[in-house]
């Protein structure tokens, strides 16, 4: 039984440390996206907002600057309306990068994210990679 209770507490931390690296990669995009457009928290809650369908966030309490503040702290991901509200948003500014790391299933936000940063890594250096 011992054997069985530890093999149960090393998955539930892996589980937990995944969980916790593909928030923080989707906290990244989130902040790439306000930095890229210099924007405050204030503003992209407001673009959200405005972009929000009113039929899809009707059930859903709008974002303010808290909630993008906690978003961006990897506390807690954006629900899938907003994830996809700040799709649209990344599309419309060209932003093509980051409207696909919004429009992903949670699974890949990490792998997106690594390869986003090995892109940008890249193009700094001049294909150097480093």
């Amino acid at each position: 039984m011992h054997r069985y209770r530890q093999f149960k507490e090393q998955n539930a931390s892996e589980s937990n440390f995944h969980e916790m690296f593909r928030h923080k990669a989707l906290a990244w995009a989130i902040a790439e996206l306000r930095a890229r457009m210099r924007w405050g928290q204030e503003d992209l809650a407001h673009e959200i907002n405005r972009f929000a369908n009113g039929n899809e966030s009707r059930r859903v309490r709008r974002p303010d600057h808290k909630d993008i503040s906690r978003w961006e702290n990897a506390e807690y991901a954006p629900a899938e309306v907003y994830r996809r509200t700040l799709g649209k948003i990344a599309e419309k500014h060209k932003h093509h990068d980051l409207a696909k790391m919004f429009r992903a299933a949670p699974e890949t936000w990490l792998v997106a994210a690594l390869a986003n940063i090995a892109l940008f890594t890249t193009n700094k250096t001049g294909g150097k990679g480093q």
